[in-house]
């Protein structure tokens, strides 16, 4: 879906540059345009509801805070007219970033979906009934410093580890996999098709019917 988006709002908005948070996530202390990035900040599956919730971090080159507001209006309405799914739009507190020296403005949109078939989740290629899927993820940064400074420069993100629960499941023979994948599809607003490889097990429940494994690539 991020993709999609910032097709979207890179031919609506082309005076903002917009980026995925994870991949070129402003690095410089240099910053002189206003950059928006984005990335998933959380994500709910179940064979009823699919819920997206997608962070807009604002880059301000400047101390203008209303050139903030007027960004993430215009963001607001270039996917409005494209989507009919957004359940809800917030923004946060502002922030001053030490690695680019720039004003940072984190706002949100929600997306909620009726999905129109039931999700199917296959485990190395064994299909799975599941009744809701929670998906979480964190990110490993190094900062960069100069010879003799405190302050870093640049930030460069060494990984990102994906924790997906899923609920209802049959837990039975689960514990035997190790190094597996993972795809889950349906129709749902993140689109069709996310696979997960090498994954392993963080927990199982046979008692809650729970499975929780991590992974550190998903296409």
């Amino acid at each position: 879906m991020i993709n999609e988006v910032l097709a979207l709002l890179r031919e609506k908005m082309p005076s903002v540059r917009f980026d995925e948070a994870y991949s070129a996530t402003p690095r410089s202390h240099l910053i002189d345009e206003i950059i928006v990035t984005v990335e998933v900040a959380s994500e709910s599956h179940s064979t009823d509801i699919d819920e997206i919730k997608l962070a807009f971090n604002i880059y301000l080159a400047g101390q203008n805070l209303g050139e903030a507001e007027k960004i993430f209006a215009g963001i607001c309405a270039a996917l409005r007219e494209d989507y009919s799914s957004i359940k809800s739009v917030a923004r946060g507190s502002v922030k001053a970033d030490s690695k680019t020296g720039a004003l940072i403005q984190p706002c949100y949109v929600t997306f909620e979906s009726v999905l129109n078939g039931e999700i199917t989740v296959r485990i190395n290629g064994a299909e799975y009934d599941v009744g809701n899927i929670k998906t979480s993820f964190a990110s490993n940064t190094r900062s960069l410093t100069s010879f003799g400074e405190d302050a870093a420069f640049a930030s460069i993100e060494e990984s990102r580890t994906y924790t997906v629960t899923l609920i209802g499941i049959d837990t039975a023979l689960l514990a035997k996999l190790n190094g597996f994948t993972v795809e889950i599809s349906g129709e749902n607003a993140s689109g069709s098709g996310i696979i997960y490889t090498n994954c392993a097990w963080k927990s199982i429940s046979e008692a809650d019917k729970t499975a929780v494994f991590i992974s550190g690539e998903r296409r």
